[in-house]
């Protein structure tokens, strides 16, 4: 009887202690599951920020899923996503809240996971996500291969047209706004001489990998807008850069107007014309590859943007016309009412007035050249002109050439500035984005009580 007795206490001690066991890893395995399912809210809101550079209203880049968003009066955004079944008897509810639905700054995401076991209190898991806006044009002149100033004193600097960090107030010319010395200039290639700035000067900073830089005597390198003489503590010897593929907008066949030569845009003219089609709101041409906008002549041949314009001429090779090809005084110009993105794989040749643009920020008027080969597109800004634009085209040659001035930003394959040419970073394109806007820049788990009911996890009310 008394062995019986032991025997039989140490089978439920035993199981006692295995159920326990098998209690703890449950349990271990759902607190895995809710911190999966948090990251799982948090992708959903990244999903619906990275939206916000295809949709015309901020606010529908958080319609359209399968999860009902709701903006509340202070902007910011919330939702509960389904229940989601882990198992046997296991519930999971996944709750995020968004600081901003349309932000200028870094929003913050707050994710919490409740997952109810078979036994036991239920698990808890939050997170809190601090997103940045990140850019193409987060440094002034980038060229995958070659910067070469040549024949004259070329020159770099900067200003922001964005001050305040507020879109909603008036954009800052560099004519009226204060010069900087943070026109940031580079190249991740590690050759020597891969950057050559003849006698030109540099308001800012030199980025390379690691190559000799050429530079004559007279070369200015200077951290401030009237310093002299080269300063080589401004130099960064391991700058590394990646340069993304451009997604191409595709809007629907019925909402683009299609442009070839039996039907032309005309010089000079106005888009968006009167029976022209929008998506959107915004008004996309799609150019045939055998045509694109040619003109010379007078002033007056002007073609001007006074809309939101897109152009589509991503069929363009070395042996079609130019997509742009503008001589004489003929130009395209926008109007402070008009934006204009173009997306080809062709040439561009804007000699003459060249392509004019009346508003202060220069990311009204954005280039992306999405040639495929290095070397296989050239994008040209010559004569004394003056141009306002953000460029991106990494496997294209660029070019700066005459006494002009470019106000904006460049990426490139290769990059020649020729004769007096002025180039002026605007460094509020640093939060201007194309396609993917937000970049997680911090992540953390909120663990104490005291975490989890001040700031953004608060203002959450969950």
């Amino acid at each position: 009887m008394l062995l019986a007795a032991a025997i039989g206490i140490s089978l439920v001690s035993y199981l006692k202690l295995g159920l326990n066991s098998l209690t703890l890893a449950d349990r271990s395995f759902h607190q895995t599951s809710a911190i999966n399912l948090a990251e799982m809210g948090v992708e959903e809101a990244m999903y619906c920020y990275n939206q916000l550079d295809n949709v015309s209203d901020p606010r529908t880049a958080w319609t359209g899923t399968a999860i009902t968003w709701t903006i509340a009066s202070d902007n910011s955004v919330s939702a509960t996503l389904p229940t989601l079944t882990l198992g046997p008897g296991v519930t999971g509810v996944v709750r995020v809240y968004c600081t901003h639905y349309n932000p200028s700054g870094s929003p913050v995401i707050v994710a919490k996971t409740t997952v109810t076991p078979q036994r036991g209190p239920t698990l808890e898991k939050w997170l809190e996500i601090t997103l940045r806006k990140r850019s193409l044009f987060a440094n002034g002149l980038v060229a995958r291969n070659t910067i070469i100033w040549s024949g004259g004193n070329a020159t770099a600097d900067s200003w922001n047209s964005d001050p305040d960090n507020n879109p909603a107030t008036a954009s800052v010319t560099y004519a009226t706004g204060p010069a900087r010395a943070s026109a940031t200039v580079g190249t991740p290639n590690p050759a020597n001489n891969a950057l050559d700035f003849g006698g030109g000067t540099i308001r800012g900073r030199l980025m390379n990998a690691g190559g000799t830089i050429s530079r004559t005597s007279g070369a200015i390198l200077s951290s401030t807008t009237s310093g002299t003489g080269w300063d080589t503590a401004l130099i960064s010897g391991d700058f590394s850069a990646t340069f993304p593929t451009i997604t191409v907008p595709a809007p629907p066949a019925l909402n683009t107007n299609r442009v070839a030569s039996t039907s032309p845009i005309a010089f000079p003219s106005t888009l968006p014309r009167g029976t022209d089609r929008a998506w959107n709101g915004v008004y996309y041409y799609d150019f045939a590859s055998n045509y694109g906008l040619s003109a010379a002549g007078p002033a007056a041949n002007k073609l001007i943007i006074n809309g939101p314009v897109v152009f589509l001429a991503t069929n363009h090779v070395s042996t079609s016309p130019n997509l742009i090809d503008l001589g004489g005084n003929a130009s395209i110009g926008l109007t402070t009412s008009g934006t204009l993105k173009v997306y080809t794989t062709g040439n561009i040749e804007a000699s003459g007035n060249g392509m004019t643009n009346a508003n202060a920020s220069p990311s009204t008027l954005q280039i992306y050249g999405t040639h495929p080969t290095a070397g296989g597109q050239t994008i040209r800004f010559v004569g004394n002109g003056n141009s306002s634009a953000a460029i991106y085209a990494p496997n294209a040659t660029f070019q700066l050439r005459g006494n002009g001035a470019l106000y904006g930003a460049v990426v490139a394959n290769d990059i020649a500035l020729n004769g007096n040419a002025a180039f002026h970073y605007d460094e509020a394109l640093g939060n201007t984005s194309a396609g993917n806007p937000f970049g997680i820049i911090k992540w953390r788990e909120l663990q104490t009580r005291e975490e989890r009911t001040t700031g953004n996890a608060a203002r959450a009310g969950f």
